[in-house]
């Protein structure tokens, strides 16, 4: 039985934040390469449209991984799982570093994106199991720890690495970090040593069957598509078509980052006052007015609106990842993560970075921004339909 079954226990922090160690990784691993595309594209005379598809070839492997996640995770356990993925992300990298053709490196990055796909679903229901249900938001919160100092240090490191070393340096430095990190999970972590479902018929179709499945797909899409879409592409547009030097863009979306770490604690504690529903109602409204401003906004204005479009988003995920792992039993939350997560992560971190390529070859980056905070806006019909069982249930 895992630790969420137990009833009202205490909140132990220590999982959580191992957890955001191997996240962090995992996410700069692969958001690394965005302040680096400006880069590759000059060495190896790429356009954007080129280098735009390195996201999609990412989400492609990620959400293949993903999928048969949970065929791994029934024979090796969860824990099994988290420490096979980190350490297959840094060999990728390393691999990817040493690449020396425009093939080897798309190659290198379906293997990166496949090795960061295994992680999710073992992940989420390995913290789930670790901490009781009213706990969740924190838990969650602290997670996102991870991802989010991941936005914020992958624009610093790449400043600095172009500057110096090169941007090779920095893919062989992060992924013998993340290698480490397999190593140190090994050793000071027994968490998630229990085993997960694969993605069978019968599991499949009683996740598939709930409406409520659509709906929180429905909102992690348009949210992934604001944060990770978004993040892969705006250092490019911000130098390319809003003329910022490209120092200056890449430290300004590093320090919009900044900001989001006291939000995501606020969201967690919000998560586990207020519900899912409230909170995942108005940060899509806020999102999707400052998603349409990256676009439309005057130059005075926009170094602030990229500074809060990420920092009101954060708090989005404690409360969207707390609803995923809601739908159906504790034993298949591992595969309610695997099947909601893949075509989310196509949308938004794959095929818009790919379309805001081919935009950006026009000078037209803004249409993009704009259509998905116009969606965003348009998504707050399907509110009323996102109903879960009270935070206060501890039925997990």
């Amino acid at each position: 039985m895992t630790d969420s079954l137990r009833g009202d226990q205490p909140f132990i922090l220590f999982p959580a934040l191992l957890l955001a160690l191997v996240v962090f990784f995992n996410f700069t691993a692969r958001i690394v390469f965005s302040p680096l595309l400006l880069t590759i594209e000059h060495e190896l005379q790429l356009s954007h449209a080129q280098t735009g598809t390195f996201f999609l070839l990412i989400t492609f492997g990620y959400t293949a991984a993903i999928l048969l996640s949970g065929f791994l995770a029934a024979r090796i356990h969860h824990r099994g799982v988290i420490i096979i993925s980190i350490a297959a992300v840094g060999v990728a990298l390393v691999l990817i570093a040493g690449s020396r053709s425009v093939t080897q490196i798309r190659v290198g990055l379906v293997v990166l994106g496949m090795s960061a796909g295994l992680y999710s679903p073992s992940g989420i229901a390995a913290l789930t199991g670790a901490v009781s249900r009213r706990h969740w938001g924190k838990a969650m919160a602290i997670h996102d720890l991870g991802p989010n100092l991941a936005f914020i240090v992958a624009p610093a490191a790449a400043t600095l690495f172009i500057g110096g070393p090169g941007w090779r340096a920095l893919l062989m430095t992060v992924g013998t970090l993340c290698i480490a990190t397999s190593g140190l999970f090994a050793m000071l972590s027994r968490m998630g040593r229990f085993p997960g479902q694969p993605p069978y018929l019968r599991n499949i179709r009683a996740i598939l069957s709930q409406r409520v499945f659509w709906v929180v797909a429905l909102y992690f899409a348009i949210a992934i598509t604001g944060a990770l879409g978004v993040f892969a592409v705006i250092p490019t547009y911000l130098v390319s078509e809003r003329g910022m030097p490209h120092e200056y863009a890449n430290l300004l979306v590093s320090a919009s980052r900044l900001t989001v770490l006291p939000v995501i604690f606020l969201a967690g504690w919000l998560r586990d006052r207020l519900g899912e529903r409230l909170l995942i109602g108005a940060v899509t409204l806020i999102t999707g007015i400052l998603t349409l401003l990256l676009g439309l906004a005057p130059d005075w204005l926009l170094p602030l609106v990229v500074i809060l479009q990420p920092m009101v988003l954060a708090s989005f995920f404690p409360a969207a990842f707390s609803a995923i792992a809601s739908i159906g039993p504790p034993e298949t939350r591992n595969v309610a993560v695997s099947l909601m997560t893949p075509g989310c992560y196509i949308v938004g971190g794959g095929v818009f970075p790919a379309v805001m390529g081919v935009l950006g070859d026009r000078g037209l980056f803004f249409v993009g921004f704009t259509l998905v905070g116009v969606i965003a806006l348009a998504s707050l019909v399907f509110l009323p339909l996102l109903t879960l069982p009270p935070v206060a249930d501890q039925a997990a």
